[in-house]
Formats: structure tokens, C-alpha cells, sequence
């Protein structure tokens, strides 16, 4: 298990971009250089963090507690949240998470096999970063099984 804090603004991962040069196709990450910049302090903490140890091959866990600068309208006394546009789509935050611990903590992100408490709220006087956690899934786990609700079955589903 590896936990560890990365100080900065959280940033998306970006659509891709494709254009054609010279009859090749080109794939362009749409992040710009704050984007690169921000994958290599979480893979540079990573990397601090798990001390050269090689990376998890099995099934994994990961926590992730995205702190974002609030605005400086931000209401004083009463609770708000970061939804609007600019503080960024949680998915694309894990998503950049994800590819930037890919080789350092994990051999593959397609072994993250289970999302443990994602969030996103405003920084606290540590200020804007993300707190990370990413813990292996021994095999004397019991398997995740699925929550199903119930849901009736009347009428047809197409």
C-alpha cells in the first residue's frame, strides 16, 4: 500500500485531439502544459513515495481526495460545492490520476479493479492538491460482489 499528498491545482485529463499531417494521423492530448505538468508531480510523489519498489501486478484499490482552490466568491457561511465547470469532471481527474501512476505504482491502470471514496470538495488550509491511496487486493479477500436493486420487472425493456 502506498499513500501520498500532491500540492497543486488538480487538472483533467483532456480529450484527445486527431489531425492528419502528411497522410499520418496524429493523437494530440488537448491538456497543454499544465496538463504534463501536473502528471509528472503526481507520478514524481509517486515515485518518492513508493521508494523504488516495483510496480503492483495484481488487482488494486485506489482512494483519491481531490482539494481544489475555491473561488474567491465562494459563499462564507453556508456550504457550497465544487460542481461548476471549472472545477473539473471527477472522472477526468481520476482518469489523469490513473494514467500518471501507470508504470511507478501499477504495472496497468486496467488493474484498478475498485474505486474506494473518490472526492472533490474545497482545499482546507493545506491548500489545492489530491491525497492518494492505491492498496493491492490480496487474494484472502472476499470477491466485490455487486449491490443489485431491486427493480420490477413489469413492461418490457427494449
Amino acid at each position: 500500500m502506498v499513500t501520498f499528498r500532491v500540492a497543486g491545482h488538480p487538472i483533467t485529463q483532456g480529450s484527445k485531439r486527431a489531425f492528419v499531417v502528411g497522410g499520418q494521423a496524429r493523437l494530440v492530448e488537448s491538456g497543454g502544459q499544465r496538463h504534463k505538468d501536473w502528471r509528472h508531480a503526481v507520478g514524481d510523489a509517486a515515485r518518492h513515495a513508493y521508494a523504488g519498489q516495483a510496480p503492483m501486478t495484481g488487482p488494486v484499490e485506489i482512494t483519491a481526495a481531490f482539494e481544489l482552490q475555491p473561488p474567491k466568491s465562494k459563499p462564507k457561511r453556508r456550504r457550497t460545492w465544487p460542481i461548476g465547470q471549472r472545477s473539473g469532471d471527477l472522472s477526468k481527474l481520476m482518469r489523469c490520476i490513473e494514467d500518471s501512476l501507470t508504470g511507478v505504482v501499477y504495472v496497468d491502470d486496467s488493474q484498478i479493479v475498485l474505486y474506494r471514496d473518490i472526492t472533490k470538495d474545497w482545499a482546507g488550509s493545506a491548500g489545492p492538491g489530491v491525497t492518494i491511496t492505491v492498496s493491492p487486493i490480496g487474494n484472502d479477500q472476499p470477491p466485490l460482489a455487486p449491490t443489485v436493486a431491486d427493480v420490477p420487472t413489469t413492461g418490457t425493456l427494449l
